[in-house]
């Protein structure tokens, strides 16, 4: 059995804030940390408050807020660089790149969480990526990866599972690296305008 962290919104969307329901209390303005054991016991009633009233009743919306490339093999089996101060060498992407993408390191702060949407994130690790991860994760596919000031954005075209190896940590120096088992979604055509 997958242990995934998992949320149902009537429109499928996630943002930070909506996750902070679901993990813990955080602003809108931070990340949220990796969830307590209470924030799991919180997080499975509030999925079942969810699931009632909700366009996913099943609530089987993973939450993609890590990113990848689509350049790169992004299918079932690959073996993928989600998370780490390498990043922008280990992704590529077939569409727009601006210049200062080396200071992306993988981690989305706020998602559309559906293909077609779109993604955003700040520099580095400024947004306190969680400390740990459950073994399979969502991820999202991008095809842009776009810089302006502070922040950063790209388009959602496919969301993929990843069980990943274990050896990721929320410093940039320790990567996060696994192999994609699912794809959630397909053929996003979203704008990082």
């Amino acid at each position: 059995m997958r242990k995934l962290l998992y949320i149902s919104t009537a429109a499928r969307t996630m943002t930070v804030t909506a996750l902070c329901v679901v993990v813990g209390a955080c602003s809108e303005t931070t990340a949220p940390a990796a969830p307590s054991a209470a924030a799991h016991s919180s997080a499975a009633a509030t999925r079942e408050a969810r699931q009632s009233t909700s366009d996913d009743p099943d609530g089987s919306a993973p939450i993609a807020v890590f990113v990848i490339g689509d350049a790169e093999s992004n299918d079932i089996g690959a073996t993928v660089n989600f998370w780490g101060a390498q990043w922008w060498k280990n992704n590529q992407m077939s569409d727009t790149v601006s210049s200062g993408v080396a200071s992306f390191k993988g981690f989305a702060t706020t998602s559309a969480n559906s293909c077609g949407g779109t993604w955003q994130s700040r520099p580095g690790n400024s947004y306190n990526p969680p400390s740990t991860l459950d073994e399979d994760i969502a991820v999202i596919v991008t095809s842009t990866v776009i810089k302006d000031g502070a922040a950063i954005r790209g388009d959602i075209k496919r969301i993929v599972m990843v069980h990943h190896d274990g050896n990721y940590g929320p410093n940039p120096g320790h990567s996060g690296n696994g192999v994609i088992t699912e794809i959630v979604c397909d053929g996003g055509s979203g704008t990082a305008t």
